[in-house]
């Protein structure tokens, strides 16, 4: 039983009447990519910029989005939309408060060492310059997923909590991404006893979103976060990238730091 255009509409919807899209909870089907959008405005006197898109679930052990539709495309593609009457900015997203989990379709999760597909992505959608501003995650599991989180052309990305655990490349960020702020946050898990994901990268940069040029990632900051039995923490893939600090943060039988 495929939710998609039932949890889309009611976030969309929610996000109409600026009121956050509060889950219970329970195990809620994605059979087909979701994209979300502010639709509410900021003062008129700034234009058609978009702001205030929240969703938001009981916790991440509590409301489970399992994706069943076996294909690449993002779970969930958040970002400005002109078609919906928002410019070229959405601004103070919030995620909070659930797992998303690849799953087979019978909705069963995707078997340890197997991955497919892109769980989130923060980029334009229809064209450069519709982008993210100022969006927090927080309390969120990630797992199954090649891309647990994807980010292109975005500015003051946070992530509190949020945990990924089985991944090809749990973020990869693309073209301008500035201040991304990750912290508490943990990469991988103890529970992969003696098998190690020795390909798995934390944190790449470089990713082609197909709008802009990847490059130039700029302030990333990894605070009191814990990488586990993952071959490499952070890749960095362009030589513009810059300031990216580590800070408190913990490797625990990782291949290369």
């Amino acid at each position: 039983l495929d939710q998609s255009y039932e949890i889309s509409q009611y976030i969309n919807d929610m996000a109409s009447s600026g009121k956050p899209a509060e889950f219970s909870s329970g195990e809620y089907i994605i059979g087909t990519p979701m994209t979300l959008h502010a639709r509410k405005l900021l003062s008129s006197k700034y234009g058609t910029k978009g702001v205030g898109l929240t969703l938001r679930g009981a916790g991440a052990g509590e409301t489970v989005f399992k994706d069943v539709s076996g294909g690449v495309s993002p779970t969930i593609l958040i970002g400005a939309d002109p078609a919906f009457g928002i410019g070229n900015r959405n601004y103070l997203t919030k995620l909070s408060g659930f797992s998303l989990v690849k799953c087979d379709t019978g909705g069963n999760p995707l078997p340890v060492q197997t991955l497919s597909g892109s769980a989130i992505e923060l980029r334009p959608i229809v064209a450069a310059g519709e982008v993210v501003h100022t969006t927090k995650i927080t309390d969120v599991f990630v797992d199954g997923f090649s891309y647990g989180l994807s980010i292109d052309d975005c500015t003051l990305v946070e992530l509190n909590n949020v945990w990924f655990c089985e991944f090809s490349q749990a973020i990869r960020l693309g073209y301008n991404v500035d201040i991304v702020k990750i912290q508490n946050c943990m990469f991988g898990s103890e529970q992969f006893g003696s098998t190690y994901r020795n390909s798995a990268v934390g944190i790449q940069t470089g990713w082609n979103a197909g709008f802009n040029t990847p490059g130039a990632s700029n302030c990333i900051s990894i605070s009191n976060t814990w990488f586990m039995k993952i071959g490499l923490a952070f890749l960095a893939n362009d030589t513009n990238d810059r300031n990216v600090v580590f800070d408190s943060s913990y490797f625990e039988d990782c291949r290369q730091y």
